[in-house]
């Protein structure tokens, strides 16, 4: 892991994203997400924090080319091991990164899986195909993989259908699947989604090991703050499509500098006595509602006439940024 994000980019980069905007095929409304700025160097974990309807999702799967036909990358590059992967004349490169490269588990597990095949033979498939097992070995390396994710009836759990898998075991299974291919960048989106407190700490214990023994990064999409600190070395906080502020996790934290990172997380309930639970007011705005200054401006507290009209930037050169007027000039 890399002591400070300056420091980090001095090293090889695994993946670069230089802003990226991705929108609506064909209409005018505004990006739903824009000037998406990442940088995720090797052996490194991101988190990906924001409510629902951030555009943690959205930038995830543009990532790795997996937009809906509604959806289209409008502007920017991603790179990935300096080899740019974000156009259309890129896709055949795209398509070979997926597994051993870049592998995402999705939120919604049971999209991930095919319902007419066993979950042995899709996890064995990969390992066949991007690990070189033997039929018989790729069959007794997947159940290993599933009891180290907590099946207690690996086998079993091998000869089932997705249909016949609770939520939260279908969530472990494509977990199982993208980490049996060792790649070198994990997109886990929810990874703890549908499974009790016990199980997502083992569950995230398990993932982590994995990806520190194959050396690889991971970016980490969650609104659990919980999570985040657990896990992540830096992280990214999202609003409306736009990243808001950025930094070594445990700065960001403890030292918010963004309002709407502030809101977020003086809104996590905590085991205080009489503690007050102080939400954010308004809502994520929609798409046709975007000002064209700070996404967060009707919302924030601290907003001024420009935040309406001029967008912010971050500052340059630093660890711990954050996109706000607040903050111009330091």
């Amino acid at each position: 892991m890399v002591e400070t994000l300056e420091s980090a980019r001095t090293t090889d980069q695994l993946l670069t994203v230089e802003d990226l905007a991705v929108g609506l095929v064909n209409s005018e409304t505004p990006a739903i997400i824009e000037r998406i700025q990442l940088t995720v160097p090797r052996r490194t974990v991101i988190g990906v924090l924001g409510e629902s309807g951030s555009g943690k999702t959205m930038m995830s799967l543009a990532l790795l080319g997996l937009l809906s036909p509604e959806l289209a990358v409008r502007s920017g590059r991603i790179r990935f091991e300096g080899n740019d992967i974000s156009g259309r004349e890129n896709r055949r490169a795209l398509e070979a990164l997926r597994g051993p490269g870049m592998a995402m588990v999705s939120q919604q597990p049971t999209d991930c899986l095919n319902p007419i095949m066993h979950v042995g033979t899709q996890i064995e498939r990969l390992l066949r195909l991007h690990r070189g097992f033997s039929r018989r070995d790729a069959h007794e390396e997947a159940a290993e993989i599933l009891t180290n994710f907590g099946f207690a009836q690996p086998k079993a759990v091998l000869g089932a259908y997705p249909h016949q898998l609770s939520g939260g075991m279908a969530q472990r299974a494509v977990l199982a699947m993208a980490l049996a291919c060792r790649p070198k960048l994990l997109i886990a989106d929810e990874p703890t989604t549908g499974l009790d407190v016990t199980t997502a700490s083992e569950v995230l214990d398990y993932m982590m090991q994995v990806i520190a023994e194959s050396e690889a990064s991971a970016l980490v999409v969650t609104h659990d703050v919980g999570v985040v600190a657990k896990v992540t070395d830096f992280l990214v906080v999202m609003h409306a499509g736009h990243i808001v502020e950025r930094g070594p996790t445990a700065e960001v934290l403890t030292q918010p500098s963004h309002p709407y990172t502030q809101g977020l997380l003086a809104s996590v309930p905590t085991v205080a006595a009489k503690a007050e639970l102080i939400g954010i007011p308004g809502q994520v705005p929609s798409i046709t509602d975007y000002p064209p200054g700070c996404r967060f401006v009707d919302r924030c507290s601290f907003a001024e006439s420009r935040c309406s009209t001029l967008p912010p930037d971050f500052a340059v050169g630093d660890d711990h940024v954050s996109r706000c007027w607040l903050h111009e000039g330091k």
